[in-house]
This record gives C-alpha cells, sequence and structure tokens, in this order.
C-alpha cells in the first residue's frame, strides 16, 4: 500500500490520470485506481488539489460534475460554482496550463522527493489529558482519539501532569509533546517547531539536508537531521539528550555553536554550553550539609550552624525558611536543587532515601517531593515524585534528632497513577515543603543507599 510520498512512475502515472479526469475521458478502471491513489497518499490529493483549484479558475464544468459525483471522498475547501459553456479556446488554453501545471508539480516534487507543504503539516494524534491548539485565537480541545492538523501559526498547549501529545509527520517523524508544554508550528518552510516552554522526546526519520527539522527554545536553536533525542525547554536554560544520530545547536544568545552525538547531553544557559556524556552517577550519595554548604543550595538562610542544636560531632545543617505567604497559610521548604542533567543518584527498586532531622514543632502537611530525570528515548525527560507520611511528623519524636530510611518506590508519581516507579531515573532535586504552622525543621544529613540504611527507622507507607 501507498504511503505519503509517491515514486517517479507513480507521480507521472498520477498527473495522466488527472489531465484524463479533467477531460471526462477516465475509464472505470482508472476511475478506481486514481480514487485508490488519492485515498492512500497525502502527496497525490495535494497534486489532485492544485489540478482542481486551476480547473475552478476556469470555470470547468467537469469539476463540478466531478464534485456531485463524489469520486474523492475527503475534506475539500472547494466552492462550488454555477458553470458557464466554455468556448473550445479556453480548453485548449486549460490543457497547456494543465500541461504545464503537471511538469512544474513533478519538478517540484522530484527536486528533493518531499513537498513544501508535507514538510509543514503535522498531525496531532494520540492526545491524552489537557490538550488543546489555538488557531487564529480561537482554542479547540483534542479529545481522547482525535487527529487534527497542526499547520504553521497554530499553539499547541498540554496542562496538567500526565496531559500529552504527538506531532505525526508524513516521513514517519514523531515530535511527542509532554505535560506544561507550549509549542507553536513556525513551519513558514520546513518543519520548524518552537518549543517555548515545557518538554519533548523526538524520534525523527533521516531528513533531506535542505529540509532538516528545528526546534527553538528561548534559549537556543536545534536543526536535526534524523535522530532520537529529548529536548526540556524554560526561559533561562535548554537541556538536549541525543540517544542516535546528532543534533546540531546554536546558542540564540551569542551564536555559539555545538553538536550532539548519541550518547551525550547539554545544558544551554547563559554562561555554560558544555557537551557531556550520559554517565550514570551510581546509586549511592550523600550529602552532610557541612560547611562550606553545597554551592547548588542557593537559598538564602538555609544554612544552620549553632552546634548547641546541632547532633554531635556535626558541624552544619539545612533549615526552613519561608519562601511564600498566602493567606493564612505560610510555605516552608529546603530545597536540594542540581543541574538537571548531572543529577544526585540513579534510583533502582532497592533504593533508600535515609533523613536525619529534628522538628520544634509542626502543624501542617508535610511532603518531599523529587524532580527526576529520564534518560530514556520517547519518555517525557522531566518527571515528579511525592511522598507524603504523618509519620515524618509524629508528636512523639518532636524535638528529637532522628534517622529515618523511606524505600524510593513509596513515592508517588504526580499525575497520581498508581504502578509508575522511577526506577532507572536520576534524582537531580530534593525539596521538603511543608504548608501551615511550622517552626524548627532541621536537616542535618541525606544519603542514599541500596536497602535501608543500618541505625534508621523504615518508614514501610
Amino acid at each position: 500500500m501507498m504511503q505519503g510520498r509517491l515514486d517517479d512512475k507513480r507521480r507521472e502515472h498520477l498527473c495522466k490520470l488527472l489531465s484524463k479526469l479533467f477531460e471526462d475521458l477516465l475509464s472505470e478502471d482508472e476511475t478506481v485506481l486514481l480514487e485508490a491513489m488519492l485515498s492512500e497518499s497525502e502527496e497525490a490529493r495535494l497534486l489532485y488539489m492544485q489540478y482542481v483549484d486551476l480547473q475552478v479558475e476556469l470555470g470547468c464544468l467537469v469539476v463540478e460534475e466531478h464534485m456531485q459525483n463524489k469520486l474523492v471522498r475527503f475534506p475539500s475547501s472547494i466552492s462550488k460554482r454555477k458553470a458557464n459553456k466554455i468556448p473550445a479556446r479556453r480548453f485548449a488554453e486549460a490543457a497547456v496550463i494543465l500541461v504545464g501545471i503537471g511538469m512544474g508539480l513533478l519538478w517540484f516534487f522530484n527536486r528533493d522527493g518531499v513537498s513544501v507543504e508535507e514538510n509543514q503539516v503535522a498531525r496531532l494524534t494520540n492526545p491524552v489529558g489537557d490538550v488543546s491548539i489555538e488557531v487564529e485565537s480561537k482554542r479547540s480541545d483534542l479529545l481522547e482519539g482525535m487527529v487534527m492538523e497542526y499547520r504553521p501559526g497554530d499553539i499547541l498547549r498540554t496542562e496538567g501532569a500526565g496531559s500529552s501529545v504527538v506531532l505525526s509527520y508524513t516521513d514517519g517523524s514523531q515530535f511527542k509533546v509532554w505535560s506544561n508544554s507550549e509549542v507553536v508550528n513556525r513551519a513558514e518552510t520546513g518543519k520548524i517547531i518552537e518549543l517555548i516552554e515545557g518538554a519533548a522526546s523526538a524520534d525523527i526519520t533521516e531528513q533531506h539536508e535542505k529540509h532538516p527539522l528545528m526546534i527553538r527554545t528561548p534559549m537556543a536553536e536545534l536543526t536535526v537531521v534524523g535522530t532520537a533525542f529529548t529536548v526540556n525547554a524554560g526561559k533561562q536554560e535548554t537541556a538536549v539528550s541525543v540517544f542516535d544520530g546528532e543534533v546540531r545547536l546554536k546558542r540564540l544568545q551569542d551564536a555559539k555553536k555545538a553538536d550532539l552525538g548519541g550518547g551525550e547531553f547539554i545544558t544551554i544557559t547563559a554562561k555554560d554550553m558544555l557537551v557531556r556524556e550520559m554517565l550514570d552517577p551510581g546509586g549511592l550519595w550523600e550529602e552532610n550539609l557541612e560547611k562550606p554548604f553545597p554551592k547548588h543550595v542557593s537559598a538564602e538562610g538555609m544554612f544552620f550552624n549553632d552546634k548547641k542544636y546541632l547532633p554531635k560531632g556535626s558541624y552544619g545543617a539545612m533549615k526552613s525558611v519561608i519562601t511564600e505567604k498566602s493567606g493564612q497559610k505560610t510555605h516552608w521548604v529546603m530545597a536540594l536543587p542540581k543541574d538537571w542533567n548531572e543529577g544526585y543518584f540513579t534510583i533502582y527498586p532497592d533504593s533508600y532515601l535515609n533523613i536525619t532531622y529534628k522538628y520544634e514543632r509542626l502543624n501542617s502537611s508535610f511532603q518531599l517531593v523529587m524532580d527526576t530525570r529520564v534518560f530514556t528515548p520517547n519518555q517525557d525527560p522531566r518527571a515528579t515524585y511525592v511522598y507524603m507520611n504523618e509519620a515524618l511528623t509524629s508528636e512523639k519524636y518532636k524535638k528529637q534528632w532522628r534517622s529515618v530510611s523511606i524505600p524510593v518506590r513509596k513515592f508517588q508519581h504526580d499525575s497520581g497513577e498508581r504502578g509508575t516507579y522511577p526506577d532507572g531515573d536520576v534524582a537531580c532535586g530534593l525539596t521538603f515543603h511543608a504548608v501551615g504552622e511550622h517552626s524548627g525543621f532541621i536537616i542535618d544529613k541525606v544519603w542514599v543507599t541500596r536497602g535501608a540504611a543500618p541505625g534508621c527507622t523504615v518508614l514501610a507507607r
């Protein structure tokens, strides 16, 4: 079965059938063949529409009859018009023009084997969750099972955890947009996608060098000729991981370039543009929070070194700080962010997160939030997992230093989907977050082990 493109022989045959169609000279067998070609090939339908547009301009009677007979069953923007009797001279002119159009279109499609229209238009498929498209300031929601064209200027949005949609091109390339992302089709010519924010993974077939896939983010421009990769974009940072093939990158602020190959990643910021290998940080990790305080902990006022309140032998800890006020509720947070592409540790089924901590009083909900990096093709490169357990802040242990071990598999994906585990992900951020009346929460040490740490209370729930 023919799909998408036509080879030279079929394209030439199609042009002959279309010429005979509009001269009303098709045989019954040729009519069946033409209908099959139009139903199976996007390129054939585009070529057909070029012929139809010219016939409408000429006021050809055959177009009117053809549409009434509904020979070709796909959406058309053709507006019917009342046909007048056409002089023989007009038919001769039309024949000459049609031959020229046919030859021109043959050249157009043959010059590199792919049409600009084919490059420009994608299909939005497999929408999951809250997915919408904005066309000329009008929003339309994509429901499960829907397929919609994604044309230049259209704005695509995925909102909420677990939402996603796939951009599918006729050459087999796929660009999957993950949750909380905004994408604009900038394809004036070729495949040009602007990822304003969010994340996507791509599996791109080999592109013609004159028509590569291009992705623009607020920080960089990516040129793709055929590869599998993920991209994560924000206003101040763009992170790209390549699994196979090659991606060429250019930082927008100074046009600095870099080439990224399989097994490599890069984080592009105003100051950094260093290509690195996808190294496994390993399953063990420890952060003692001693002085000097870790550079990646940037929140002001978090370092705590009053020895009267620290465990024996400790020289420093991390305390909670107020980050935001909203009505009567106070938000307290302690954060251990890390470079998105480096991360702290790789998560295994037997990974345990261990914490030595103390709190003076805590009358609020408390949760641990773990951000992970996913180095897997065709997966959202970001994930967030949450752990909540009242045993963390039991009244019984108030004002006491306590060490606990939490199975990382007990963290729940923020989409709420059960059975989704972070196995194989790399943790790149830990946040200890509370909402409500809170005072005196201090963490002396955070570390990760394979299996529960000796001397720690295991929180199984």
